[in-house]
């Protein structure tokens, strides 16, 4: 073993000297290595500018496009960006189907003797490779790697590599979202590079297995590129990775295997999950007798996924390293406005993985899409926890089914060893499985099921992700529903939860039932891909609420992490600007609170609020809320406290007053993952019209913080007598406009919208008892804000219905608005944005203005000399840049344009 550490450390520093990675270069688009999991040092990236060309006759073959020695390429093309994106430089999106590249190369004289490897990362969907004019190989498969050995290349001279690319996206390939939905990808978009094996002509390593447990036993296989009669011995030594985003360790130093696998033991084991995402770094040396063949970089995580119950709840939890994971999830789509399916940047994977975090999701649903494997790596770092959808086919063909099992087999061999991946999702939403309703169709997701578990049975596995209850075998029993109606969202958890049971047939097909697997919704929202660009603050809210009420379901997955092309339903905008959903304005919370922010929602622990969103309370003395506590975040147990205070927001007001609280605290006895009752909170509803907000907290047994939760409810309906001198009116009863009034909402209405250059005018008539020669003081009091339109949507490719989009941080769209009284101007405000948000709370619960919209609350003085007591009072708004007006029962306030009269 003497001969193999010196061999190792000299080694060592030979790769230190001649490592060389195109990466280094600033003008190389990224330049990391793309496998961090099976990393040599010696190492060149040939992302860059690429000579290409559309070869849509397919004739390039037979005209020899191949060879080295052609020089009419009409373009140049920046690998690996796909080529209709934008950052390959061609931005090409109509249908081309074949195209080539090439670019020269020349390896460094320390290659001399090594055995060079030539990787793709993939290329979608088939690809035939050429190296100085002689076919390399082919390669069929839109998501996975393939690997050529260039026999010879590391002779100082140039050589030419030349790609031929063909994707029809046609229905019979695994395409995801491809075909009907987002911009197809095609070519070659992932990293293209060229490792150094360690000596030319012997066996290097080809894939690394490893099966890491909680008790810190690690199996670690090696599968090598060819066999040979020789002894082949495997390695371990201890490594480390030059980033710092998480936690890690070199594993101990360990001798070579009996072999090409074996297992080795971490004392004092240090587990990887979602809090503390550690990892273990180490370097696989492959010997040949005595001679180092191969060496690469690796890493592991000690983590454990199963199922099982907890308690004597007779159903399962999803567990994670032995005990329940409570999985709080978004659906994410990997796609990007700029590069289409391949990021922008390493930084840009990094940045989805950790702004996940930064939302309070402990998961994400990677969907249909096998992504490049530095997204598991940053996933692996920062501890994001990953349901992995396989990308799915459109029709249902023996050619499909092929394709499938190729690339799901290649996906998983090439992602096992990530920690952050604990399911295999089979298919989604029966996409191509349409004999998914005949026996045939059923056998055949049961054949996969189960040749799953045989490649992995280390993860769970979903064989259908359903939106038509039809699964047939699975580790996960989930669904998917998009509900806006919080009433009909209810009533349709509601009947999930009963109908899911053991010997249940609900969710499941052709004559299959449930035994006790876990319950999880896997897709949900209120608003779903074609319901337009809106808000999503106000539905994720109840909608979540609704799911936490339930003990037996074990998480969710909420649609989705950000917008992409016309979908707009992202918790971040398609081009990862920041939406606002306005809760740390809108909940008035102690001061020794922190604001109130999603990720109170999106927490393991959980305080509901159970009633209806913005329920209405007039009519009512008292208002009774049942309240309960979703514990599933492993916290110490025992005694927590409910805390409560009531706060009302008057007709005519714009600030909020605590008319009640906690006298003391009610108590629970609190039980881990589980869902418990406290005692119910009731207060008095107020007499006046008003906005009402319950805020309510729950603190463990040190007085700490352990979860809290607000709900709205409203009694505007009450009556009340209009205060002396002040006249106030509905927006929608104007008396004519100019420009375009949008029609949203039909029927009844308590605002209006006119985009662009517009005025609008009202006709007041004042109270007969108003004595103007008293009157010292007018005031013009009006809720308003900007109507950008069409502007504000953020893919106008695809304009949908409705066209309100949630506020984001990056974009404002401000208005000027004039207001003349009697056709003279009383002054001028600038609105400074056209917002819709949590705060647009009335637009939500009385559904009389665009979804979300609020405005801003003016206030304008109005010389009492322009009023005639004998006229009807003038009043004009005037906009070159859109206007929104909001009534007392929509918008942020409950206000209605108002003329104040005073005496004073």
């Amino acid at each position: 073993m003497k001969n193999f550490r010196n061999s190792i450390v000299k080694t060592a520093i030979l790769l230190c000297i001649m490592g060389i990675s195109g990466g280094a270069l600033a003008e190389t688009p990224r330049p990391a290595h793309p496998r961090p999991d099976l990393r040599r040092d010696a190492f060149i990236n040939l992302n860059g500018e690429w000579n290409f060309a559309f070869d849509e006759k397919n004739a390039g073959e037979a005209e020899g496009w191949f060879k080295p020695d052609k020089s009419d390429w009409p373009k140049k093309i920046v690998v690996p960006y796909p080529w209709e994106s934008k950052l390959s430089g061609i931005g090409d999106m109509v249908y081309k189907g074949a195209a080539w590249y090439q670019r020269r190369f020349t390896l460094p004289a320390e290659w001399s003797g090594k055995q060079v490897l030539l990787h793709f990362g993939a290329v979608d969907w088939s690809a035939k490779v050429w190296l100085d004019g002689n076919l390399l190989g082919e390669h069929d498969g839109g998501y996975t790697p393939f690997t050529f050995l260039l026999s010879g290349a590391a002779d100082g001279k140039e050589h030419v590599l030349t790609v031929k690319a063909v994707d029809d996206t046609s229905s019979e390939q695994p395409v995801g979202k491809q075909i009907g939905w987002y911009t197809r990808t095609s070519g070659i978009w992932q990293t293209v590079y060229l490792e150094a094996g360690e000596k030319a002509g012997q066996p290097y390593i080809q894939d690394i297995r490893i099966e890491a447990k909680t008790s810190g036993e690690v199996f670690v296989s090696a599968t090598p590129s060819q066999k040979v009669e020789k002894k082949m011995t495997l390695v371990l030594l201890p490594d480390v990775y030059a980033d710092d985003a998480g936690p890690s360790a070199a594993i101990d130093s360990s001798d070579g295997f009996d072999g090409l696998s074996g297992t080795i033991k971490i004392e004092k084991p240090k587990l990887w999950s979602p809090s503390s995402p550690m990892l273990y770094f180490m370097r696989l040396n492959l010997f040949v007798e005595s001679e180092l063949v191969d060496s690469v970089h690796t890493y592991f995580g000690l983590r454990d996924v199963s199922r099982g119950k907890y308690g004597e709840n007779p159903y399962e939890y999803i567990y994670l390293n032995g005990q329940p994971f409570y999985i709080l999830s978004a659906l994410d789509q990997a796609f990007h406005p700029d590069g289409i399916y391949t990021y922008p940047t390493d930084d840009a994977v990094r940045k989805d993985l950790a702004d996940a975090k930064e939302f309070g999701f402990n998961n994400l649903r990677l969907h249909i899409k096998a992504d490049e494997p530095r997204f598991y790596y940053w996933a692996d770092r920062l501890g994001v926890t990953i349901l992995y959808d396989m990308p799915c086919f459109i029709d249902y063909t023996e050619k499909a089914q092929r394709n499938y099992v190729k690339t799901m087999t290649e996906a998983i061999q090439r992602d096992f060893n990530h920690p952050s991946i604990i399911a295999w999702v089979l298919f989604n939403e029966t996409w191509g499985l349409k004999q998914q309703k005949t026996p045939e169709g059923q056998a055949w997701v049961k054949e996969i099921f189960e040749m799953t578990k045989k490649i992995d049975s280390t993860r769970l596995i979903e064989d259908n992700s359903p939106c038509n209850y039809d699964h047939v075998l699975t580790d996960i029993n989930s669904w998917h529903f998009y509900i806006y109606p919080h009433k009909e969202a209810r009533e349709h958890i509601e009947k999930v939860v009963k109908e899911t049971y053991p010997g249940s047939e609900f969710n499941y097909i052709g004559g299959h039932k449930q035994g006790i697997e876990p319950l999880m919704n896997s897709e949900y929202g209120g608003v779903s891909a074609g319901m337009g660009d809106r808000d999503i603050s106000w539905c994720f809210h109840y909608l979540t609420q609704e799911l936490r009420r339930h003990q037996k379901i074990c998480g969710y997955i909420y649609t989705e992490l950000q917008d992409i092309e016309w979908e707009h339903n992202g918790f971040m905008n398609y081009d990862r600007s920041r939406k606002v959903f306005g809760y740390e304005d809108f909940v008035p919370a102690p001061k020794n609170h922190p604001r109130f922010t999603y990720r109170d929602l999106n927490t393991a622990d959980f305080l509901v609020l159970d009633a209806m969103a913005g329920e209405n309370l007039s009519g009512k003395d008292k208002k009774s809320v049942p309240v309960s506590l979703s514990l599933y975040s492993g916290r110490e147990c025992g005694r927590f406290n409910v805390y409560w205070q009531v706060y009302a927001m008057e007709r005519m007001s714009s600030q909020w007053k605590t008319i009640a609280k906690s006298s003391q605290p009610a108590s629970i006895e609190a039980k881990a993952y589980s869902v418990m009752q406290a005692k119910p909170i009731e207060f008095a509803v107020p007499k006046t019209p008003s906005l009402i907000l319950l805020y309510a907290w729950v603190e463990d047994g040190k007085g700490e913080l352990a979860a809290r939760n607000f709900w709205t409810f409203h009694n505007l309906d009450a009556k009340a007598e209009a205060a002396k001198g002040t006249v106030c009116w509905n927006p929608a009863d104007y008396k004519k406009a100019e420009g375009e009034v949008m029609d949203f909402p039909k029927g009844k209405r308590d605002a209006v919208s006119l985009p662009g250059k517009a005025a609008i005018t009202y006709e007041i008539e004042l109270p007969k008892d108003l004595d103007l020669s008293k009157i010292k003081k007018a005031q013009f009091i009006c809720e308003m804000g900007a109507c950008a339109g069409i502007q504000r949507v953020d893919w106008k490719e695809k304009i949908r219905t409705v066209c309100t989009p949630q506020t984001d941080v990056n974009n404002v769209y401000p208005s000027t608005v004039e207001v003349l009284v009697n056709g003279q101007s009383i002054g001028k405000a600038v609105l400074p944005n056209d917002p819709a948000d949590y705060r647009g709370i009335l637009s939500n619960i009385l559904e009389m203005a665009p979804p979300s919209s609020y405005g801003f609350l003016q206030t304008m003085e109005v010389p009492v000399k322009l009023i005639d007591k004998d006229k009807p009072v003038s009043i004009t708004i005037q906009t070159a840049d859109g206007i929104r007006i909001f009534g007392e029962k929509s918008g942020r306030y409950p206000i209605p344009p108002t003329l104040i009269f005073s005496e004073e």
